[in-house]
C-alpha cells in the first residue's frame, strides 16, 4: 500500500495473518494467508504488551495496542505468536530480537513515545517554577498527531497531488488537494482582526472516499476577552476549489 501527499510518499508492506513457526527449532515467520481486505490500524503494526512475567511486565512504548511484542523476560511461548500485518518494506521482520518500529498511517496518541518525547520534562523544576504553564523544553511538534515521515515541510497550498495505491476497490485514488482559502475575522472590541489561516491537516478515508482538511488561526486574546464580540469564518474572495 502507498500514499503520495505532495512530496511526501510512503510505503507499508501488508501481510495476511502470520506467526512465528518453531516447528523446526529455530523460529521462523510462517507463510502469511490470504485476505482480501486489512485494517490500517496501529493493532497490525509491530507492538504490544507482554505481562507474561508478573514480576517483569513490559510493552512497546511506541505502540502498546500492537502485535509481535515479546518481552526480554517472556514467559509466553513464542510458537504460534502473531505478527505484525504492516510492515516498513525497507526494514522487514526476520529475527524475534528485532524491535521494529510500528509502521501504519493513522494518528498517534499523546502518550505514546513519538509523541511523549516531544512534550517535555515534568520534574519539581516545572512544579515549583513553571506549572500550569508547558515545560521550557516542550517542543510544538508534539502537537502533531500524524507519523513523523507524514509531516508536511509546511502548510498545505492547495493543488498538491494526492495518490493512493492499494486501499480502494478500485486499486488506486488520485486527486489533487482543493485550493481553499478561509478567512477568519475577530471582532475586538471596536477593531477587526484578521489572523492568518493556514491549513495544516490533511485526512483521507479511503472507505468513505472523504477528505477532511483543518485549518487554524490563531488571535492572542489574553486580557481582552470581555471585548471579544465575535468570530466570523468565510470563504476570501476569488477561493476556490481546484
Amino acid at each position: 500500500m502507498a500514499l503520495q501527499v505532495g512530496t511526501i510518499t510512503k510505503g507499508v508492506q501488508v501481510f495476511g495473518e502470520r506467526v512465528w513457526d518453531t516447528s523446526f527449532g529455530i523460529p521462523s515467520l510462517s507463510s502469511p494467508r490470504p485476505f482480501e481486505r486489512m485494517e490500517l490500524t496501529w493493532e497490525r503494526a509491530f507492538g504490544g504488551t507482554d505481562d507474561s512475567h508478573p514480576e517483569y511486565p513490559e510493552r512497546c512504548e511506541a505502540n502498546p495496542v500492537g502485535r509481535g511484542f515479546r518481552s526480554t523476560r517472556s514467559r509466553r511461548g513464542l510458537d504460534g505468536l502473531p505478527l505484525p500485518n504492516l510492515e516498513d518494506p525497507r526494514a522487514p521482520l526476520r529475527s524475534t530480537r528485532e524491535r521494529p518500529l510500528p509502521c501504519g498511517f493513522g494518528p498517534l496518541p499523546p502518550h505514546w513515545t513519538p509523541r511523549a518525547r516531544l512534550a517535555g520534562t515534568y520534574d519539581d523544576t516545572w512544579q515549583k517554577e513553571r506549572l500550569p504553564l508547558l515545560p521550557e523544553d516542550f517542543d510544538e511538534r508534539h502537537h502533531l498527531v500524524a507519523p513523523a515521515d507524514q509531516w508536511l515541510a509546511g502548510y498545505v497550498q492547495g493543488g498538491e497531488p494526492v495518490k493512493v495505491v492499494g486501499a480502494t476497490p478500485e486499486g488506486v485514488l488520485e486527486f489533487p488537494l482543493p485550493a481553499l482559502l478561509p478567512e477568519v475575522v475577530v471582532k475586538l472590541g471596536a477593531a477587526r482582526e484578521t489572523p492568518p489561516c493556514r491549513c495544516d491537516t490533511v485526512h483521507i478515508d479511503c472507505e468513505r472516499k472523504l477528505l477532511t482538511l483543518v485549518w487554524r488561526a490563531r488571535c492572542g486574546i489574553h486580557g481582552r476577552v470581555p471585548s471579544l464580540h465575535w468570530v466570523k469564518v468565510q470563504l476570501a474572495r476569488g477561493a476556490h476549489v481546484a
